[in-house]
């Protein structure tokens, strides 16, 4: 089978625990550790701890533990990776970074994480983009990055989704869930699963609990009512996976590794069909990144 994820955090964890990103019984999901092909964004958080100044020297240390990593392995590595920043504060308001960024494989832009920055506000603030956040996403488009919108609050959300289509591009959430399901500000409300499929662009489901459930606790079955809902409203050429593997402290029952994915794909299949399953899985994903990056 074939394997998209449009969103993991395992670049940023095996850093911090000074593991291989490669290998390592800490991560959920280390790169290539599954036997078949497999397509991963991994994405590089700018730490709340740090200053805007300070996540931005961090993304180049985490970048070089992963690039050290890949030097030193025997066998080349067969997952396809695509680099994403998770919270664009680490600009700093500079706009320049961005094409240091680019240069350096940076494919993916996510606005915000949480609280506001010079990019504007996330899911938990009503505030919208700043001056400086509505220039970086007109600059992160014409560089060939995609916005992501996962994170944003509903002002945030709506401003960078008309500069998108005013430019003419197709934006993404890379983890976000349905607020139908789970009421956390985190998730997409109907409206806004409909206007980013509208553009043509893509939102990845994630694993984690809290955005899946309003109850402590979630399963592979919620995952999948997540994804049969957005099916409802549909979204069956622009649902993928976004996991937030090594992201979150818990995962539901049933996805606590990446391994469990195979399981995963039979159940989607069986509850869907083989051809939606496939779509899901890494077709939509797939297409959505052939088509949309510049190179």
């Amino acid at each position: 089978m074939v394997y998209f994820d449009l969103h993991s955090d395992t670049l940023y964890e095996a850093y911090h625990k000074k593991v291989s990103p490669f290998s390592g019984n800490s991560l959920s999901a280390p790169v290539d550790a599954l036997s078949f092909a497999n397509y991963r964004v991994l994405a590089v958080w700018s730490d709340q701890n740090l200053s805007d100044e300070e996540a931005y020297q961090d993304f180049f240390r985490i970048l070089s533990h992963y690039n050290v990593a890949q030097g030193t392995r025997k066998t080349p590595s067969f997952c396809t990776p695509i680099l994403a920043v998770e919270d664009a504060r680490l600009l700093a308001g500079d706009l320049s970074r961005l094409d240091t960024l680019y240069a350096h494989g940076v494919r993916i832009l996510t606005l915000t994480w949480q609280d506001t920055s010079c990019i504007g506000g996330a899911w938990n603030t009503s505030e919208g983009l700043t001056r400086f956040g509505k220039d970086a996403v007109e600059k992160a488009l014409s560089l060939g990055m995609a916005i992501d919108l996962s994170h944003a609050s509903d002002t945030t959300f709506w401003q960078a989704l008309d500069i998108c289509h005013s430019l003419n591009s197709a934006p993404m959430a890379s983890h976000s869930n349905s607020r139908t399901l789970c009421h956390h500000k985190r998730c997409l409300t109907d409206d806004m699963f409909r206007a980013i499929t509208a553009l043509g662009g893509i939102i990845g489901v994630s694993f984690v609990p809290y955005h899946l459930s309003n109850q402590s606790s979630a399963s592979r079955q919620t995952v999948l009512s997540h994804i049969k809902h957005f099916l409802s409203l549909g979204g069956e050429d622009a649902i993928a996976i976004g996991s937030d593997f090594d992201g979150v402290d818990s995962l539901p029952q049933g996805l606590e590794h990446i391994t469990r994915i195979e399981d995963f794909a039979e159940c989607l299949a069986k509850e869907t069909s083989s051809e939606i399953a496939e779509k899901i899985l890494w077709q939509n994903a797939h297409r959505y990144t052939q088509t949309f990056f510049h190179n």
